[in-house]
C-alpha cells in the first residue's frame, strides 16, 4: 500500500512539472461553459498550465511570436469545432508541426451531413499533427478511429463541489420537470407524454447554470428523451442518444431522479451504478416508471439519493480526464 502511494506521488509530481499550452476560444467561454469549466479547474492541478486565447486577430500574430508552442511539453486544444474549422490555417502555421491533443465535446458536428462543420476532422487530419482526440462518447471515438484518427473516450463528470443530495425526494415541490433547449425531437416527446398523462413542468425562461442546478433540486424527477430525432451522418440515421449522457449524470448529482431514453452508450458512464438514472426503451414505459418512483417508500428513495450522489462524487471523472490529457 505504501509503495502504491509513493508511485502515485511520483506520477503526480511528474505531471505537475509538465508545461502545457492550453488553447481556448477565450477565458470567459471556458469559465461559463459548465463542462469546460469542470475540466479547466481540474487540469490546473496537474500541470504548469499556460492559457492561450486563440482569436485570429492582428494581435494573434504578435502573441504567436511571444508564445512558442515548441517550448511546451504538450499543446492541448479545447477549441470549439467551429473555431478549428474556420481558423485551422492559422493554427497549422503557428504550430509548425508541433503535436496537438484535441478535447472535443461535440464531435458529431464533423459527421452530421448538414452541419456547417461537416468534414472538419478530415481537414485537421491532413493539416495538423494530431496526437490524439479525446471525445465524450465511445460511439464517436470509434467514428474517428474509422477515419484513421487516434481517439480516446473521455468521461465527463460533475465537480465534487457541485454534487449535492439536496432535499429528500418527497420534500420537493415538482413531481416531473425539464429544463433545457426544446429541440423539435424533445417537443415531440413532451407532447406524447402529455397524451400518456405525464405532466412535465417546463420553466418559460432560461436559467444561469447556477440557477439551473438549484432548480433541478426542486424536482423529484427530471424527464428528457433524445430518441425521437435522428442525425443523418453519411446518409445513415444516428440517434442523438449516442451523446448527452453528462446531462443525466449532472441531474443525478443533484439528488434528482433522471428518466431518459436508453442507449448502450450510457454504459460507458456506469449508469447501472447510479439508480437515480432510470432508462426506458419506449416512451410508453414512462408513466409506469414515474408512478414507481413516486410511490416508492421514502426511505428507499433517500438511500438511492445518497448512493448515487456519493458514487458520482467519488468517481471524480474530471480528475481522470485531466490526468489522461497531461500524461
Amino acid at each position: 500500500m505504501k509503495e502504491d502511494s509513493i508511485l502515485r506521488f511520483v506520477i503526480l509530481s511528474q505531471l505537475k512539472n509538465k508545461k502545457i499550452l492550453y488553447l481556448v476560444d477565450d477565458l470567459r467561454y471556458i469559465q461559463n461553459d459548465c463542462y469546460q469549466a469542470g475540466l479547466y479547474e481540474e487540469i490546473k492541478n496537474h500541470c504548469e498550465l499556460t492559457l492561450f486565447e486563440f482569436n485570429p486577430t492582428p494581435l494573434l500574430h504578435l502573441k504567436k511570436y511571444i508564445t512558442n508552442p515548441k517550448k511546451f511539453d504538450k499543446v492541448i486544444s479545447v477549441l470549439r469545432l467551429r473555431t478549428l474549422y474556420k481558423h485551422w490555417p492559422y493554427l497549422s502555421s503557428w504550430l509548425s508541426g508541433k503535436e496537438i491533443i484535441i478535447y472535443d465535446q461535440d464531435p458529431w458536428e464533423s459527421y452530421i451531413d448538414d452541419s456547417p462543420y461537416n468534414g472538419v476532422y478530415n481537414i485537421l487530419k491532413s493539416n495538423l499533427n494530431i496526437n490524439v482526440v479525446h471525445v465524450t462518447a465511445p460511439y464517436w471515438r470509434d467514428m474517428l478511429r474509422n477515419d484513421g484518427i487516434n481517439s480516446e473516450f473521455a468521461e465527463m463528470g460533475t465537480p465534487k463541489e457541485k454534487c449535492s443530495i439536496g432535499l429528500p425526494i418527497d420534500s420537493r415541490s415538482i413531481d416531473c420537470g425539464f429544463i433545457g433547449s426544446l429541440h423539435p425531437r424533445r417537443k415531440i416527446s413532451f407532447e406524447k407524454l402529455q397524451q400518456l398523462g405525464v405532466d412535465v413542468k417546463i420553466p418559460s425562461s432560461r436559467l444561469s447554470h447556477g440557477d439551473y442546478l438549484n432548480y433541478i433540486q426542486k424536482m423529484k424527477i427530471f424527464i428528457f428523451d433524445e430518441s425521437q430525432g435522428v442525425w443523418i451522418c453519411n446518409q445513415k440515421k444516428i440517434k442523438p442518444s449516442t451523446g448527452m449522457w453528462i446531462k443525466a449524470i449532472e441531474i443525478a448529482s443533484r439528488g434528482t431522479f433522471c428518466v431518459r431514453d436508453f442507449h448502450r452508450e450510457g454504459n460507458a458512464y456506469n449508469i447501472n451504478d447510479i439508480p437515480l438514472i432510470q432508462c426506458f426503451k419506449s416512451i410508453n414505459e414512462v408513466p409506469d416508471i414515474v408512478d414507481r418512483i413516486l410511490t416508492m417508500p421514502s426511505r428507499r428513495k433517500n438511500e438511492i439519493q445518497k448512493h448515487s450522489v456519493d458514487f458520482i462524487k467519488n468517481r471524480n471523472s474530471w480528475n481522470a480526464v485531466s490526468k489522461k490529457l497531461c500524461e
